[in-house]
């Protein structure tokens, strides 16, 4: 091949990698989970108040499990957006849960400033196994899990997601 053939390439490979980014950090990777359809694994977070609290006290409900942190701009963008949801759509049966990332005093302050209207967790060691267990093998934030009403996971999302894309995932299974 040509020096003029490598170059263009390279430019291909990376226009889709750069294509591939832009997909993940807009919310655009979603439902590609091997747990898809398969049962919640059991999980225990520590909420901001130091409460032992597990997915199944929510069975019954579709549980939206957004995993996020402090320093982590894309997931602080999204949260008034889960908080609109949770007003929105709580009464109907939603339960958005957000297990952090952080320490708790750090949570603590974010979900005062953001108005966080649903159950917070901090504890890292406890937010990176849950999210492990939930798909996530790679850490990357923010990662959000729809769980169903009788437990099975429904679809990820790796990235951000707009008003529109939580609406839509909220809406097709309530």
């Amino acid at each position: 091949m040509t020096r003029r053939g490598w170059l263009a390439a390279g430019f291909v490979v990376a226009g889709m990698a750069a294509m591939a980014a832009g997909f993940l950090a807009s919310g655009w990777w979603m439902g590609g989970s091997r747990m898809q359809g398969e049962p919640a694994p059991a999980i225990t977070l520590t909420d901001l108040n130091g409460q032992s609290r597990t997915l199944a006290e929510w069975q019954g409900k579709l549980l939206l499990v957004n995993f996020w942190a402090t320093w982590c701009a894309p997931c602080v963008d999204e949260i008034p957006l889960l908080v609109e949801a949770q007003a929105r759509y709580g009464a109907k049966g939603l339960q958005v849960l957000g297990p952090a990332f952080d320490e708790t005093e750090p949570a603590k302050a974010m979900a005062q400033r953001l108005r966080i209207n649903y159950p917070v967790s901090a504890d890292l060691a406890q937010a990176d196994a849950a999210a492990r267990a939930l798909g996530n093998h790679n850490g990357m934030l923010p990662y959000t899990v729809l769980i169903s009403r009788d437990g099975r996971v429904l679809k990820t999302v790796l990235g951000g997601m707009t008003r529109e894309q939580i609406d839509t995932l909220v809406q097709e299974h309530l």
